[in-house]
């Protein structure tokens, strides 16, 4: 799954670099990304804890 994210920073990343989205909006979608990873990494560590 965090390749995945990567994957996903990555492809923003270059959205961005190509001009496909403003700083504002890469701002923004790069916290939603980091939203996700960070609750995801929540969740993992909370599995293992019950595992």
């Amino acid at each position: 799954m965090n390749a995945e994210l990567q994957v996903l920073r990555y492809q923003t990343r270059l959205c961005h670099d190509f001009h496909l989205l403003d700083a504002r909006r890469y701002a923004h979608v790069s916290g939603l990304i980091n939203a996700v990873g960070e609750n995801l990494g929540g969740r993992l560590r909370q599995q293992r804890k019950k595992g």
